[in-house]
């Protein structure tokens, strides 16, 4: 899937849908063991004004033999990490 077409299915994931030109733009990559967090922002512009706007989120990256498995997004980096400690620990 292209990075734009991520972004858009995320924001439409959590109930943002009347967003157009979107993208996101990762933070950085941070290993933890199985998974991948990753701090992105998520921008573009509302379709009826045109107006930009910015959504900042985390995600959490399940990978397995090499592979993206599983996609969690996160309100923000604590809950991120705290999550895929404790699913790392199980």
């Amino acid at each position: 899937m292209r990075r734009a077409a991520c972004a858009k299915a995320i924001l439409t994931a959590i109930g943002i849908d009347n967003v157009d030109d979107v993208g996101a733009v990762p933070h950085e990559f941070i290993d933890a063991g199985d998974r991948v967090i990753v701090p992105v922002r998520m921008h573009g512009r509302l379709r009826d004004s045109g107006e930009p706007v910015a959504y900042e989120l985390v995600q959490v990256w399940l990978g397995r033999n090499g592979k993206a498995i599983r996609l969690v997004t996160y309100p923000d980096r604590e809950a991120a990490i705290a999550d895929a400690t404790v699913a790392s620990a199980i």
